[in-house]
């Protein structure tokens, strides 16, 4: 779905997929993307543990995190403290919400990469 919405409202962005946290934290690390899209219930490790993984790294700094979730507010509640100022998107709301905040979130990132001169894949 993620990949079909790019598609249609963000032609120019590439999206790299992983099978699970361990993946996408290595796939993360060789392309360091703008933007990192997690599901906060994946294979292995869950998202909320990939995204302290993500910030304890020097090596991911400036890279802008975005959870996409089928939990409702009261099932992500475990994972609050992890996931405190990351924007979540519902995945009901996906279609809806994910335009948007992209393009916020490539918007800003791009100023930072600009103003800081530092090339990213």
């Amino acid at each position: 779905m993620i990949r079909l919405i790019l598609k249609q409202t963000h032609p120019n962005v590439t999206l790299h997929g992983a099978g699970d946290a361990v993946m996408g934290l290595a796939l993360c690390g060789a392309i360091r993307p703008d933007v990192l899209i997690i599901d906060i219930l994946l294979p292995g490790i869950d998202g909320a543990t990939l995204v302290n993984s993500i910030r304890s790294q020097h090596l991911f700094e400036g890279m802008q995190l975005l959870v996409v979730t089928g939990l409702n507010e009261a099932d992500r509640e475990p994972y609050t403290h992890a996931l405190s100022g990351v924007p979540i998107i519902e995945k009901q709301h996906l279609t809806r919400d994910l335009p948007k905040l992209l393009t916020q979130i490539l918007k800003n990132s791009n100023v930072r990469r600009h103003k800081d001169q530092v090339p990213r894949v």
